[in-house]
């Protein structure tokens, strides 16, 4: 692919991962997503994120997309414990950044609690909102 900050770059994307270590290809509905960000470390220093079909620059705030159903499946993961939203994704068979957008909204209902530090991006169930019966929360 060409080098979307304009520099004229051809940026090789390995997505086999016998070749080492790869990127994830997601096609779905919305168009392709690419998962983890590319990050180029030479040249012009792009860094930027390819999410259904939109290059999203990581230095820009994107607005949070709600998704109802996908926030009920991510919430229906979250325990008392920190989780990626990494792992959240391969749990409930998701795009990574679909998961992440779903986790800082259930966050910014006060339904999860993001880590900090070397936790950032993962999430766990706010305090208030552990239920006394975890049988209610499976029904999600």
């Amino acid at each position: 692919m060409r080098c979307p900050d304009g520099c004229g770059d051809i940026l090789t994307v390995n997505l086999d991962r016998r070749a080492g270590p790869a990127w994830r290809l997601y096609q779905r509905e919305g168009g392709l997503t690419l998962f983890p960000s590319v990050w180029r470390d030479t040249g012009c220093g792009a860094h930027f994120i390819v999410w259904d079909n939109v290059i999203h620059w990581t230095n820009d705030a994107w607005t949070l997309r709600r998704n109802s159903s996908l926030e009920r499946a991510v919430e229906g993961r979250l325990t008392d414990e920190l989780a990626s939203f990494v792992d959240i994704a391969a749990a409930v068979d998701e795009v990574p950044w679909s998961v992440l957008d779903a986790c800082r909204s259930l966050v910014n209902s006060g339904i999860a609690v993001e880590g900090t530090g070397a936790e950032r991006s993962s999430f766990r169930l706010a305090s208030a909102s552990v239920p006394t019966s975890r049988a209610r929360k499976r029904h999600w």
